[in-house]
């Protein structure tokens, strides 16, 4: 999408020009209109597919998406990056997909079956880790768009407070018969 600026002739004589149609390709608008939430499910007893995982171990998790802004937004050519102790085995949502970087870095991004983000509205995202979560710093902080050459962190991740974007654990067992008690 290129802008475009036409020259409009008034009756007066005078001309104006009517604002360029921009992309919306700015990092930094989306990020501040996200809010991430991240819910532990469970280490064990769930129907994920852990066959990728070492050892076969994996968890659940929810990632929320809560998007604020006042408009609709329809753009998919974003990713969300996002630094993680464990290996991100699964996005179980058809419109979103995950990729590992390097490291510890791993982005989730939209499929072409994404429509957009419908103003004031959140999706739920299913995920599945390698090995267990025992503790809400498992996660980490700074979280970030990218789009193009534009990056932006979203601005409920930028912080040392995990409870900011972690939904506080209510168990932190890595198998049925552990006695691990959770340090808040």
């Amino acid at each position: 999408l290129k802008s475009r600026i036409v020259d409009v002739d008034h009756t007066d004589g005078s001309q104006i020009s009517p604002p360029p149609i921009i992309p919306n390709n700015d990092a930094s608008e989306l990020a501040s209109d996200l809010r991430v939430t991240l819910e532990m499910g469970k280490n064990f007893g769930h129907d994920a597919d852990c066959s990728m995982a070492d050892w076969g171990l994996c968890y659940t998790q929810t990632l929320t998406l809560e998007y604020l802004g006042d408009g609709d937004y329809s753009d998919n050519e974003f990713n969300i990056y996002f630094s993680s102790i464990h290996r991100l085995l699964q996005v179980n949502h058809p419109d979103f997909e995950h990729h590992h970087v390097v490291g510890d870095l791993t982005y989730i991004k939209p499929t072409a079956s994404f429509n957009g983000f419908d103003a004031m509205t959140s999706i739920e995202l299913p995920l599945v880790f390698e090995y267990w979560s025992v503790q809400e710093t498992d996660k980490m902080p700074r979280w970030f768009v990218a789009m193009g050459d534009s990056a932006a962190v979203i601005e409920n991740t930028d912080t040392e407070d995990m409870h900011s974007f972690v939904v506080p654990y209510t168990s932190t067992m890595k198998t049925p018969e552990d006695a691990n008690i959770p340090m808040n």
